[in-house]
């Protein structure tokens, strides 16, 4: 995974987090490392300057990383199966926890994070996300499942599930869209115009194997391990329009949306980022703007 935050990009490695420096796009550079034991498989933001990282069998870790160059573990807490996503709703910390489904934890206390609710799913809950006290689980092979959210009482309540083609490996939110990576089967648009009913609207193709997806406002970026990074303008989801592409000589794992760039976490190149707003180039289709890239590890 790749994290904006702010002039900054959060990397995921095997090491532990890489704090990387984009204030200018073209030239990213190291600042600091958080060093974990296990891989982070992924990360959220709690609050401006505190972290939460995905460990798998290892759990969850909080971390202060308001001075870049030296972030600081502040705490550990040990779960049920293996932390896979994360996703902050009303100050709580939901956690997709492979075979164990899904985890709610309370972060008022930073040093002593704790679970409060616990929810299995069908299948392996690899990512979460929450919006208005709607939360939708990545759920592999068992595609969508859904949940009901009380942050203020710390209690969840299972509301069904929702099929579809391949396995559901990453989510991403935009306004009332939720885009749903499936691997070779490319990546869904769902409607939630009724929450607890969401609408299939539109596939958008992968060649490769969609791994990770991002969004912002209309544009869609689809991480399609080794067909590259594709982008997508869904503002007519009955017509997806692609808008460009870029093919690195890496596997493309995750992209994120931010501003004007796409941060593409590319295997063992590390960060790729790329300008891609407005448009990749004039006329559309096309090759994204390559801006600067550093490798993953030291």
């Amino acid at each position: 995974q790749v994290l904006p935050h702010g002039d900054e990009a959060l990397l995921a490695s095997t090491v532990g987090v890489v704090i990387v420096d984009i204030k200018d796009p073209a030239t990213p550079r190291y600042l600091g490392l958080l060093p974990l034991r296990a891989s982070v498989n992924a990360m959220a933001l709690v609050g401006k300057d505190r972290l939460a990282v995905a460990l798998g069998q290892d759990g969850v870790v909080l971390a202060d990383i308001s001075d870049p160059r030296s972030p600081r573990k502040l705490s550990r807490i040990r779960l049920s199966g293996a932390a896979m996503g994360l996703a902050v709703a009303g100050g709580r910390l939901l956690v997709a926890s492979g075979t164990a489904g899904l985890q709610l934890l309370d972060l008022k206390d930073p040093a002593a994070p704790r679970k409060i609710a616990h929810q299995d799913t069908p299948g392996y809950a690899r990512e979460v996300v929450a919006r208005q006290g709607t939360v939708y689980v990545g759920d592999g092979r068992e595609g969508l499942a859904l949940f009901k959210l009380d942050a203020a009482r710390g209690r969840l309540w299972s509301s069904g599930s929702f099929p579809l083609k391949g396995a559901a490996r990453a989510l991403a939110l935009t306004g009332e869209r939720l885009l749903v990576a499936c691997a070779a089967a490319g990546v869904a648009v769902l409607d939630l115009t009724s929450p607890l009913k969401p609408r299939t609207s539109a596939w958008l193709p992968a060649k490769d194997t969609a791994r990770g997806v991002s969004a912002h406002k209309s544009l869609v970026a689809v991480a399609d391990g080794t067909a590259g990074v594709v982008l997508f303008d869904i503002s007519d989801t009955a017509a997806p329009r692609l808008t460009c592409h870029h093919k690195p000589r890496r596997s493309v794992n995750r992209v994120s949306l931010s501003r004007d760039l796409a941060l593409v976490a590319n295997d063992h190149d590390g960060l790729l980022v790329l300008r891609v707003r407005p448009g990749c180039v004039k006329g559309g289709q096309g090759e994204a703007q390559v801006l600067g890239s550093i490798p993953g590890a030291r």
